[in-house]
C-alpha cells in the first residue's frame, strides 16, 4: 500500500471517531498554546525591558556614596561625601568589567533665561556621560574634555528645559543663568520622555563636573559615579518561560500515546482483516504513526492560533506592542510533529506485531 492510500485510511479512521480525536488533540492544543503564548509574551516583555534599558543607557551602573543617620533618621544614599575623582579613575583603570566611567555631581537648581525660570535637575558629568546613557544630541554638541579641564561655563540642556525657557526660540548660543552664573548653551539633548520609573528624563541640564564642583556645589567630592558595563548579559537575566509550558506538551503527547494504545485494542479485528488482505507490518505501523502525527499536527496548528490570541490579549492588557515569535511558531510545528512520531511509534509497533489469525478471532 502506498503512502497516499495509508494516509487516506488513517484520516478516515480519525474522522470516524471525531470526539475521541478532538479530546486526544486537546492536550497538544493546550501544550502548544502554552509554549507559543509564553515564549511570545516573554520575548515581547524582554523587548520592552531591553528598549527601556537601552533608553536609560548601555548596561548602566551607578555608584553612590554611603549614607548617614542623624538622630536615628536615615538620610539616604549619597548623604555622605566620600567619593572622589580618584575613585572614578581607579574604577576605570582597575575594573575590567567596566567600559566607560563618568564622575558625577548632581542637584536641583533654578535656571533662568530672560523672564523665564525653571527648577530642574543639574548633572555635572564627564564627556563620557552621553555615551554611557546612550544619549545622542538633538542639536549642537556635548562639552569637550577641554571644557572639563578648564571648568567652562557651558551647558547642554534637555528638551523639557528648552520648551519651558525658550519656546520656539533657538536655544543654541543663548546664555542661561544657573545660581546667577551665566552658562552658554552649546547643545540640546535628544528627547527621551518618561523613564520606566515615571520621572521626566528630559528635565535636566548637563555641565562639566569640574564646573559643578568649583562654581555650583563648592567642594571636590562626587555624588555618584556612572559606569557602562562591558557585557549586557552581566546586567540582564533572561528567563526561559517555554521550559515550564513544555510540560503541558509532554502531557499531551502521553495522552496521544494512551489513546492510540486503546485504539489498537479496539481495532484489533480491523488490523487482522487488513493484514489478511495483504497489508504488511510496515503498512500497519505507518497508518498508526500517520494518525498520531495528524492528531499532533492539527493540535499544534490549533494551539498556535490559541497561543497567538493569548499572547496578543496579554500584550494589550499590559499596553505592550504585540510580538509574535516566529521561531516559537516554527518550533511548535516541528515539536508537535515530533510528539506525534515519538508517542505514536510504540502503539504503531504494537499494532504491527499483532498475529493476523489471533486478531481475526478478537471480539
Amino acid at each position: 500500500m502506498d503512502f497516499l492510500a495509508t494516509l487516506r485510511v488513517a484520516l478516515s479512521s480519525l474522522e470516524r471517531h471525531k470526539m475521541r480525536s478532538c479530546l486526544t488533540m486537546l492536550g497538544v492544543v493546550i501544550g502548544i498554546a502554552a509554549v507559543v503564548a509564553s515564549v511570545s509574551f516573554g520575548e515581547g516583555a524582554n523587548n520592552v525591558v531591553q528598549a527601556q534599558i537601552a533608553n536609560m543607557g548601555t548596561n548602566l551602573l551607578y555608584v553612590f556614596a554611603g549614607s548617614i543617620s542623624r538622630r536615628g533618621v536615615h538620610q539616604g544614599w549619597g548623604s555622605i561625601s566620600t567619593l572622589t575623582v580618584e575613585d572614578a579613575q581607579t574604577i576605570a583603570r582597575d575594573c575590567s568589567a567596566v567600559k566607560l566611567v563618568s564622575a558625577g555631581v548632581g542637584g536641583k537648581v533654578q535656571v533662568v533665561y530672560g523672564n523665564q525660570n525653571w527648577f530642574t535637575d543639574l548633572n555635572g558629568v564627564d564627556v563620557t556621560f552621553p555615551i554611557i546613557r546612550n544619549w545622542p544630541m538633538a542639536s549642537g554638541a556635548f562639552f569637550s574634555e577641554e571644557d572639563v579641564h578648564r571648568a567652562a561655563n557651558v551647558v547642554a540642556v534637555g528638551q523639557t528645559v528648552v520648551d519651558v525657557l525658550f519656546g520656539e526660540e533657538e536655544p543654541l548660543g543663548q546664555t542661561i543663568r544657573i545660581k546667577n552664573i551665566p552658562f552658554r548653551v552649546i547643545g540640546v539633548l535628544a528627547p527621551k520622555g518618561q523613564a520606566a520609573f515615571g520621572f521626566d528624563q528630559d528635565d535636566r541640564v548637563e555641565i562639566p563636573y569640574t564646573t559643578a564642583q568649583k562654581k555650583i556645589v563648592g567642594n571636590t567630592y562626587l555624588q555618584f559615579i556612572a559606569m557602562s558595563a562591558v557585557d549586557r548579559d552581566a546586567v540582564i537575566l533572561a528567563q526561559d518561560l517555554a521550559s515550564v509550558a513544555s510540560i503541558s506538551l509532554l502531557v499531551g503527547g502521553i495522552g496521544i500515546m494512551n489513546i492510540m494504545l486503546v485504539s489498537v485494542t479496539e481495532r484489533t479485528r480491523e488490523i487482522g482483516i487488513r493484514m489478511a488482505t495483504g497489508a504488511t507490518e510496515a503498512d500497519i505501523r505507518l497508518q498508526f504513526i500517520v494518525e498520531a502525527v495528524a492528531l499532533s499536527l492539527v493540535g499544534g496548528i490549533l494551539g498556535i492560533i490559541v497561543g497567538v490570541f493569548l499572547s496578543g490579549s496579554v500584550a494589550r492588557l499590559f499596553g505592550w506592542p504585540r510580538f509574535i515569535s516566529f521561531t516559537a511558531l516554527t518550533a511548535a510545528v516541528v515539536f508537535s510533529t515530533g510528539v506525534g512520531i515519538f508517542f505514536g511509534y510504540y502503539p504503531a509497533g504494537k499494532a504491527a506485531k499483532l498475529d493476523p489469525i489471533e486478531a481475526l478471532r478478537y471480539e
